[in-house]
């Protein structure tokens, strides 16, 4: 994901978070979950990204899960965050499938 110089960087963030998210749903066979929410500490927000299998040995199981704090430590926007967060839970749905994947193949061998 490329954020071209002078551009609209949170638009980019946000639509390349889109693209993540929709793309391993429709691949992967898997719904979404956002859950944005304060913390304790005041200022701070909690993003909690899910990804619930709809197909498969894990029908209706969470897959994926990723959760973190903004604002944090890497110092980014909001928009970087949260394509982040999306971005490592796609990874994860990517890897859990690769899995299932190879656990058929093997009881079909």
């Amino acid at each position: 994901m490329s954020i071209q110089k002078g551009g609209n960087g949170e638009y980019a963030f946000t639509r390349a978070a889109y693209d993540e998210q929709r793309d391993a749903e429709v691949r992967y066979a898997t719904k979404w979950a956002s859950t944005l929410g304060t913390t304790f500490q005041k200022g701070v927000w909690s993003l909690r990204v899910e990804a619930t299998a709809l197909t498969g040995e894990c029908k209706g199981r969470v897959i994926a899960s990723y959760e973190a704090s903004w604002p944090n430590a890497q110092a980014t926007t909001f928009a970087a965050f949260l394509y982040q967060c999306n971005h490592r839970v796609a990874r994860m749905v990517e890897s859990h499938w690769l899995d299932e994947s190879r656990n058929l193949a093997e009881r079909v061998s």
